[in-house]
């Protein structure tokens, strides 16, 4: 895994090598046509070199992902029969996002906008057959 400190390593790495290429484009540009030039290409590959190395280093690894936020929980309330004399016993369950549980136990999906329900896809299959 690629930890942050590396990635702010490899970042200032980059960023010093850019501000060098910088420095030698305006050192360049402020030359005359005639004179010997400040920026070789050569010298731009051996800048380049150690973060092109770098880089497949942090490449062949996995970057750490972030913690995943909180899920939100939804929870209800099931309340099961007891015998008379007994303590009415409550067991909270929680639903995945976008469902609800009927008085009668059955589990209803919400569809958001735009999809489709299973039974949709179903017509539309046929119709296209």
């Amino acid at each position: 895994m690629v930890e942050e400190a590396e990635m702010e390593e490899f970042v200032e790495q980059c960023e010093e090598a850019e501000q060098w290429l910088m420095k030698k484009i305006a050192e360049q540009e402020a030359l005359g046509a005639t004179e010997e030039p400040v920026l070789k290409s050569e010298a731009v590959a051996r800048r380049a070199m150690p973060i092109e190395k770098k880089l497949q280093s942090l490449l062949k690894r996995r970057r750490r992902p972030p913690p995943p936020p909180p899920a939100p929980e939804n929870t209800t309330t099931t309340t099961e029969a007891t015998p008379e004399g007994q303590q009415d016993t409550t067991t909270p369950t929680t639903e995945p996002e976008g469902t609800q549980q009927t008085e009668e136990g059955e589990v209803k999906v919400k569809v958001e906008e735009g999809e489709e329900t299973q039974q949709e896809l179903q017509e539309e299959k046929s119709t296209i057959l």
